[in-house]
């Protein structure tokens, strides 16, 4: 035994200057390809050649050794790998110096017959030529037929290289989430088949790439003037797609009509009225886009050559009529811009939405849940804060016109929420959970955000439940606005807490990604209103809890309060836990727990927080006050409450019921009038 281990030992120092050798090439070969001058290609020819006839030893050295330990067959095709990557980058340097090595022998070889003819060429012959890097491919679906096709060129069809060669550089010119679909292969010769096919699946759809071409040619923003600039990006875009949709074998030629129609959206109406002075009166059918694009690209042309800053600032405002089959040309008319005069200053109205001031959504402030949870005073503040009318929550300047009055205490000079009496009223209640938390601490629910796509290739960044409990994935109607989904009509009830049932209006498909692998899973999901309030509920110090700083957080503003936008459900959230918990809890106190999952790590439990009044939280249902009267007005008051309301009278009644209320044979109740002696 001791014989044979310092045998293993002496073969090991032996294959260890093998691999030393593999080393020290390779720096070779980074000092080389880094040096842009004097470069001598014999000199690295040599390097190559010592490098493989040294590699001969490795062979009968490794089998001593894998006749002493079999456990060091696994070593033979590690080392394998990196000798064939090793000797693959030195033939592809030696080859992209190849090009401008052939010129330099071509012009050797004739310069004695044409040196004193051809010694002024001969020397513009001496001129390096650019090396081709290899192409670069992110994942891009309309970008994967240029890559492959110059890829196939360089590398794929290069039969001097080896398959385990061919794999680090089809690894090397990945990037993305194209090189997060084949990180786990490794460099065998077998795996390169492998990647190619697996990208091939993702990548090599023809049609999504189409979709993707004209999704990026409809969606492109109109400029607000037509400058050299935006008119030459918009025709080199259009000129681009359109010649990649042709390779694409789509019929493009025969699209005039919608792609005229198209471009005729993405300019001013002024430069669509001089291109029709340029058609032919005489001829009604429709030109092809092409006449339309040279159009465009000559006028940026033209004005490039003009002073068109000075040009623009004497160009009134043009509105125009087209009309295929009228003789007569359009004539624009200039509309001289109307002068208006103001004793006052007030601004401009604004088209966009109002939103509240307090939580962002579509919504006043006096329907908001988060402002009516406030007591009265921070109420106030509030509106204070956000320099709101007192008496209608409005956002206005001068006397506010609103004839609504308080409700409780009938004054016009504030709002019923901020009425001083109405303090002493009970708060609406929390949206209730499945538990009672009787301590003063936050729950964490557990959330992620990701990467939310259609499948025209548009993704929002969006915050997700990672719920275990659910049986349906859910999606609010503004998310699916958002990503242009449509809506499948679906109607159905969900029942939620306690037999309370929502409803759902339909269905939609979308897929969601990780931030930070390549998992993805197309899901179907149900459209509601609003999932939840904000989660949390309350900001959390994050100083409360010891997180690790090296790993990556699904959800890196979980402690802060946002909406969430889709509910991922029980089988997807279970499929996509990997092994690794982290225990942030306290010794003795509240659960706290980091998770891994396929989205990054989830935190989830409860957090000490310095408010007691911690809001819970049950998903898809919210008892706001105004419900909750609705059906305590129905309910016959408790006992306790008519105790402390009721004076002498109604006591005296009370007591003379209790003393007449007889039942007779019939089994119906008989009770004796009381009447007010006084």
């Amino acid at each position: 035994m001791a014989e044979n281990a310092d045998k293993i030992k002496a073969l090991h120092r032996k294959r260890g200057v093998i691999l030393g050798g593999i080393t020290s090439f390779s720096k070779k070969l980074d000092e080389w390809r880094d040096k842009e001058v004097d470069r001598d290609k014999y000199v690295l020819q040599q390097y190559l050649d010592s490098f493989v006839k040294g590699f001969d030893k490795f062979d009968p050295i490794q089998e001593e050794l894998e006749d002493l330990d079999e456990r060091e067959i696994d070593q033979r095709q590690v080392i394998q790998d990196r000798f064939d990557v090793a000797v693959a980058r030195a033939k592809g340097l030696l080859s992209e110096y190849a090009v401008s090595d052939d010129g330099e022998s071509t012009r050797s070889n004739n310069s004695a017959s044409f040196q004193s003819a051809a010694s002024s060429q001969n020397s513009d012959r001496h001129v390096k030529l650019p090396k081709i890097d290899l192409p670069k491919f992110d994942g891009t679906l309309e970008n994967w037929a240029s890559f492959y096709d110059l890829f196939s060129t360089l590398i794929d069809e290069d039969t001097a290289l080896s398959a385990s060669a061919k794999l680090h550089f089809l690894r090397s010119s990945c990037t993305g989430k194209a090189a997060r679909l084949i990180e786990s292969l490794t460099t065998k010769p077998e795996n390169y088949e492998s990647a190619l096919k697996l990208l091939k699946k993702k990548f090599d759809s023809p049609r999504r790439a189409l979709r993707a071409h004209w999704t990026k040619l409809r969606e492109y923003p109109k400029s607000p003037k037509d400058t050299p600039t935006s008119l030459g990006e918009l025709v080199d875009l259009f000129n681009q797609n359109l010649k990649a949709m042709e390779n694409l074998g789509a019929p493009v030629d025969q699209w005039s009509v919608p792609l005229i129609d198209l471009i005729l959206t993405k300019i001013s109406p002024y430069t669509a009225w001089q291109w029709e002075l340029t058609l032919d009166e005489t001829d009604n059918k429709m030109p092809c886009y092409t006449h339309l694009l040279s159009f465009l690209e000559r006028r940026a042309s033209s004005v490039e050559l003009s002073n068109f800053d000075s040009a623009c600032k004497n160009v009134a405002k043009v509105s125009y009529r087209s009309n295929y089959n009228n003789n007569s040309s359009p004539v624009p008319s200039v509309k001289k811009p109307a002068q208006n005069f103001s004793a006052t200053s007030a601004p401009a109205k604004s088209d966009k939405k109002k939103t509240c001031p307090l939580c962002s959504e579509p919504h006043p402030l006096y329907w908001c849940d988060q402002f009516k949870s406030m007591s009265t005073e921070d109420r106030k503040i509030t509106a204070q804060r956000e320099s709101l009318c007192m008496n209608c929550l409005g956002n206005h300047t001068g006397l506010c016109k609103s004839k609504h009055r308080c409700k409780i205490c009938k004054n016009n000079t504030h709002h019923t929420l901020l009425c001083c009496q109405n303090s002493e009223k009970p708060q609406p209640e929390s949206p209730k959970f499945a538990g009672v938390i009787n301590t003063p601490t936050s729950e964490l629910i557990t959330t992620a955000l990701v990467n939310v796509s259609n499948y025209d290739g548009k993704s929002v960044l969006a915050r997700a439940l990672v719920d275990t409990c659910s049986s349906m994935h859910f999606m609010t109607i503004n998310l699916a606005q958002r990503l242009g989904l449509k809506v499948r009509k679906d109607p159905s009830p969900i029942s939620v807490l306690n037999s309370i049932t929502t409803i759902s209006g339909g269905t939609v498909s979308a897929i969601i990604r990780s931030r930070y692998n390549g998992y993805e899973r197309e899901l179907t999901f149900r459209t509601v209103d609003q999932i939840t309030g904000l989660v949390p509920d309350q900001p959390i110090d994050r100083r409360l809890m010891k997180i690790p700083s090296n790993i990556r957080l699904a959800d890196p503003e979980f402690h802060r309060p946002a909406p969430a936008e889709i509910l991922i459900a029980s089988g997807t959230a279970l499929s996509m836990l990997c092994q690794g918990q982290i225990n942030l809890s306290q010794p003795g106190g509240l659960d706290l727990y980091l998770q891994k999952t396929m989205l990054g790590w989830v935190i989830g439990g409860s957090v000490p927080s310095e408010s007691a009044q911690s809001m819970a939280s049950c998903h898809l249902v919210t008892l706001n006050f105004d419900l909750k009267q609705f059906w305590e007005r129905e309910e016959v008051p408790q006992m306790e409450v008519l105790t402390k309301c009721k004076n002498e009278e109604e006591a005296l009644c009370e007591e003379h019921f209790r003393s007449n209320i007889t039942r007779n044979s019939e089994g119906r109740y008989v009770v004796a009038l009381p009447f007010n002696e006084r």
